[in-house]
């Protein structure tokens, strides 16, 4: 259930900053780099923090980290206060996306000490099913959300992008 409300959160970014913060190509760049930035400096965290304190506590970490920042999305209008904004939801993404390939490690290598049999396999390639299936009704739902009527004003602009940005 965790994938509907990522792949909503990873859909979304660049309409908002296309449609809503109105970003150039200049813009963009600096937003990719410092996504992919953010990204890496993260995982090196995410690892120093899952050894102190453990797995379970990291991905709490990483999923609030996106959940506090996200509402703060309300009321950016800036470039700079929305790289400062896009790099803590990309920080909380990043731990997303670390965090189940340690977990099914784990699963199976404790599978393989208890019986004697290797099945790593099993374990990234089952979970994917029902993940996208997740995605695939994220994407319904993005859908859905953002065919709602457009009345949210873009900061100093005379355009309107939908209802859905609110929402999400």
């Amino acid at each position: 259930v965790l994938a509907v409300g990522i792949a909503t959160i990873i859909r979304t970014t660049f309409p908002y900053i296309n449609d809503y913060l109105l970003f150039g190509m200049t813009e963009f760049i600096i937003f990719g780099v410092e996504l992919l930035s953010v990204v890496f400096v993260f995982f090196v965290i995410f690892q120093f923090t899952i050894r102190k304190k453990g797995k379970r506590f990291t991905l709490q970490l990483s999923m609030m980290l996106a959940v506090v920042s996200l509402p703060f999305t309300l009321v950016i209008t800036t470039s700079t206060a929305a790289f400062m904004l896009l790099a803590c939801v990309g920080a909380g993404v990043a731990g997303y996306y670390l965090m189940p390939y340690i977990i099914y490690a784990d699963f199976a290598h404790k599978n393989e000490l208890m019986t004697g049999e290797g099945r790593a396999g099993f374990y990234t390639s089952f979970p994917s099913i029902p993940l996208n299936g997740m995605q695939a009704l994220s994407a319904f739902l993005w859908g859905f959300i953002f065919e709602l009527p457009a009345i949210v004003p873009v900061p100093r602009q005379t355009t309107f992008v939908s209802q859905g940005y609110l929402l999400w």
